[in-house]
C-alpha cells in the first residue's frame, strides 16, 4: 500500500460510524478517494479491507464454519421441541 493509499485506509477507519456501512457513507469515501488520486476499484478494495479487519464483514463474507453456525442451533432447538411434543403425544396415548 502506498501513502495515499494507508492514508485514505486511515480515513476510511476514523470515519466509520457503526457496524454498517450506508451506501450514502461509501459515496463519500469513494469521492474523498477520488480527491485523493485512488481509482474507484482500489478504493472499495480498501474500505472492504478495513471493514474485514476490524469484524465488520457482511454475513455473507463469513467463513463458512461461521455462517453455518448462525442457522444450526434454530435448526436444532425445532427438531428437540418436535421431538419431545411427538414423545409426549406417543406417551399420552399410549
Amino acid at each position: 500500500m502506498g501513502d495515499a493509499s494507508a492514508d485514505f485506509a486511515d480515513f476510511v477507519l476514523a470515519s466509520l460510524d457503526g457496524p454498517v456501512l450506508r451506501y450514502s457513507h461509501r459515496l463519500v469515501l469513494l469521492r474523498e478517494a477520488d480527491q485523493r488520486g485512488i481509482g474507484r476499484f482500489e478504493a472499495n478494495l480498501i474500505i472492504a479491507a478495513v471493514l474485514h479487519r476490524h469484524g465488520l464483514a457482511q454475513e455473507y463474507e463469513l467463513p463458512p464454519d461461521r455462517a453455518v453456525r448462525t442457522w444450526i442451533l434454530p435448526l436444532l432447538t425445532f427438531a428437540t421441541l418436535q421431538a419431545a411434543i411427538l414423545y409426549g403425544l406417543w406417551w399420552i396415548l399410549h
